[in-house]
């Protein structure tokens, strides 16, 4: 045979072996580098591949499913009907179960009968996983980087509505589940609500959809469309006309670009019903107010004992021509949609307020729609009054501002009229009355009355007050603190609360003074005499002892007033209010307390009404950082 001896031939030959040998060597170091071993228990059929230790061998077994087994994966999606098999699934490395070193995949024997496709639950120890696995001729293959429990199950999965409000005619029929051998497409139902169209059910990435069209391996969520619109009024409280937008029913209207007017910004938007959340859907037609924050760097100013610190409606406006040109900003507000001032003595929403910017100024509106004793006697019958935000003065009651890091300061004025609570329902215990709030707790419980973490009134110093009175900077040097103190239980079980008595804490960035303080400062003291606003009076507030008003025609009884304050000891178990009534010759004349149960003359189990409706005067209390100024 005759060999081609061409130069050019050959090294081509050359090029082609090296190559060859090369591609050889990567291929025999790639495989010498792979350490995935597979794992087999004949007794089971369960396999496992993937980077164990060497000498690791697999421990499986099948168990029965238990019902906390099953009621762990219907939190995940598992449906009652279903076949199912269970199996416990270990690898054992030197006598010690291990875990491998990254995803594994895991072979098992088709445990049952089945034409439908399969997951499998893994239970961990952070609760059960759902996994999608694949049906390979008669074995169930699917990965996980852990092993304990694992349920293979047929899988069925769900079609989840919510009906936004409308329901779904009797005689349709409303698909709730499907699988692998489901008839598609699946058409779906048409809910009905009155005078509204239905438009379609929304999927879970925002298309509108009347079917499924193919099959998914997950569970499918919708929620009905309705197609009407409403109106979002958007009243900007500045003298400019309200913006409104229409919402279909069931979107998101979009909030509005914050903006900065004068010396304020817009912060937040707000209903009758709170502060408003724009990632809620809008089901009927609604009005929003602007809630404006004044732009300041001053923090505080004052000298000595008192200190201006954060604003708040004080002094009624008597300027008939700004009165007029402030009615125009409120004259198409609806009833409906102002404010309540929370004074429940003549019942909800006798008064009412709506807070407007003017000129680089915030004023106050109250709507005196039905007038009380005080409020007549004050000079505040029937109409609206406009009151100016004025400079807060505070006393300051504990600590040193030149040589402390932070001191209590109190309100030196009568800053508004409220209720401890503004509701309350009745629990009959052994024929006994005991009055609870409303709601529940955040701890699920219901709550005495008295109990000041659940109270309205601390809810409303340490949000609405906190966020209308002081701006952000200010906020910022408001020091929250912890405070502990002594409270009734509520127990169904216990029909005299006093054998009932508990100890927490609870943190506050605003608060009312304590019985203690109050016991401190003597009544003739300065620091108890306090200054009634325009707006207090309005509300319907009592007159203080050093307004200048008397109580009563006859000036021999004297000034008197009703201040809201905490008693933190069992002996009064959470009381809430002291009163004071000064005769002109300068004595003490008395000095009450009321608390839960009754007042600290008598222990009655039947609920004070002092807890709840009646108004008190407000002189809120907070630790202020000085040394951040």
């Amino acid at each position: 045979m005759q060999i081609d001896t061409n130069p050019k031939i050959i090294a081509v030959v050359l090029v082609c072996a090296v190559a060859i040998i090369c591609a050889g060597a990567i291929f025999l170091l790639s495989d010498s580098e792979d350490n995935s071993i597979e794992l087999a228990d004949d007794d089971t059929g369960v396999t496992v591949k993937g980077a164990f230790k060497e000498g690791s061998v697999i421990e499986s077994k099948t168990i029965e499913i238990t019902d906390d087994h099953l009621n762990t994966m219907k939190t995940n999606g598992f449906k009652e009907g279903v076949k199912t098999a269970a199996y416990d699934i270990s690898v054992i490395n030197d006598g010690v179960k291990a875990m491998p070193d990254g995803k594994v995949r895991v072979t098992i024997n088709i445990p049952f009968e089945t034409d439908r496709d399969l997951e499998v639950y893994h239970f961990h120890g952070s609760g059960v996983e759902r996994i999608l696995a694949e049906k390979h001729g008669d074995k169930v293959v699917f990965e996980t980087d852990s092993f304990s429990v694992f349920v293979v199950v047929e899988a069925l999965y769900s079609i989840n509505y919510d009906l936004v409000g409308g329901q779904f005619n009797e005689d349709e029929f409303v698909p709730h589940n499907f699988d692998s051998l489901s008839v598609f497409p699946i058409k779906l139902p048409n809910p009905v609500k009155e005078e509204i169209y239905f438009a379609g059910w929304k999927t879970d990435d925002g298309s509108v959809i009347t079917e499924i069209k193919e099959y998914v391996r997950k569970d499918v969520n919708l929620v009905a469309k309705w197609d009407v619109k409403y109106n979002v009024t958007f009243e900007y409280c500045d003298g400019r006309n309200p913006i409104v937008a229409e919402v279909l029913y069931g979107e998101k209207v979009n909030r509005p670009s914050d903006e900065t007017v004068g010396g304020f910004k817009l912060v937040s938007w707000i209903t009758n019903d709170g502060l408003y959340d724009f990632d809620k859907p809008v089901c009927s037609d609604l009005r929003l107010f602007a809630q404006w924050e004044e732009k300041s760097d001053v923090t505080y100013t004052g000298e000595a004992k008192k200190i201006l610190f954060g604003k708040y409606p004080q002094t009624h406006i008597i300027d008939e021509s700004l009165v007029t040109k402030l009615n125009g900003f409120v004259k198409d507000i609806p009833i409906n949609d102002w404010f309540s001032c929370g004074d429940y003595d003549q019942g909800p929403n006798m008064t009412l307020f709506q807070d407007v910017i003017l000129d680089e100024t915030k004023y106050r509106c109250v709507k005196v729609r039905t007038a009380h004793d005080n409020q007549i006697y004050n000079g505040y019958e029937v109409g609206s009054y406009w009151f100016s935000f004025d400079d807060v003065e505070w006393k300051i009651v504990k600590g040193n501002k030149f040589h402390d890091d932070k001191v209590m300061i109190m309100a030196n004025l009568l800053i508004d009229f409220k209720p401890f609570n503004l509701y309350g329902v009745t629990e009959e215990i052994d024929d006994t009355e005991h009055y609870v709030n409303e709601e529940l707790g955040d701890d699920g419980k219901k709550h005495y009355m008295s109990d000041w973490e659940y109270s309205d009134i601390r809810d409303w110093l340490n949000n609405s007050f906190y966020t209308t009175a002081f701006t952000e900077l200010q906020r910022g040097l408001i020091v929250e603190t912890e405070h502990e103190f002594e409270y009734l239980e509520f127990d169904e079980s216990v029909s005299d609360p006093y054998s009932n008595i508990k100890t927490k804490a609870v943190k506050d960035k605003i608060m009312l003074l304590e019985e203690g303080d109050i016991e401190i400062f003597s009544i003739r003291d300065p620091i108890m005499d306090f200054i009634s606003s325009d707006y207090y009076l309005a509300l319907g507030g009592s007159i203080s002892p050093v307004s200048g008003k008397d109580s009563s025609s006859d000036s021999s009884i004297g000034y008197s007033f009703d201040l809201m304050f905490l008693t933190m000891g069992e002996k009064y178990c959470n009381a809430i209010y002291g009163k004071e009534t000064i005769p002109f010759g300068g004595t003490i004349d008395c000095f009450h307390c009321s608390n839960q149960m009754g007042s600290i003359g008598y222990k009655s189990n039947e609920m004070h009404s002092n807890v709840v409706y009646y108004s008190y005067a407000i002189a809120p209390v907070l630790w202020l950082n000085t040394s951040a100024n």
